[in-house]
């Protein structure tokens, strides 16, 4: 049996609950294991996003967006890449991390 869990264009799956809840990391596509922005999860893409930003101290969203696109092995940035990036920044920001200041992602301290 499976945990499902909504994602932006359907559902991720977990062996259990708590493997989705305490998942850190993410996968960047190789060119032995491509994989398009449909079949990544959102938290691996907050994963990067939240790197970006620690790396980064302070960054402006669409700057993140694109950083964090490349890292996952995305050469150019498509309304679908963009999208799936939007959400994830979205869902990180109703979490509570990052925080926005004057136009700038940051991380509280």
């Amino acid at each position: 049996m499976f945990f499902a869990v909504a994602d932006r264009d359907g559902q991720t799956l977990w062996l259990t609950q708590k493997d989705g809840e305490q998942w850190k990391g993410y996968r960047p596509n190789t060119a032995v294991t491509k994989r398009s922005i449909e079949e990544i999860p959102s938290v691996e893409l907050m994963e990067v996003l939240l790197e970006v930003v620690k790396q980064n101290v302070s960054i402006a969203p669409d700057a993140a967006t694109l950083v964090a696109a490349k890292r996952m092995g995305f050469s150019r940035r498509g309304a679908n890449v963009d999208a799936a990036f939007s959400y994830a920044l979205e869902q990180l920001q109703q979490s509570g991390l990052p925080l926005e200041n004057e136009g700038k992602l940051i991380l509280s301290r």
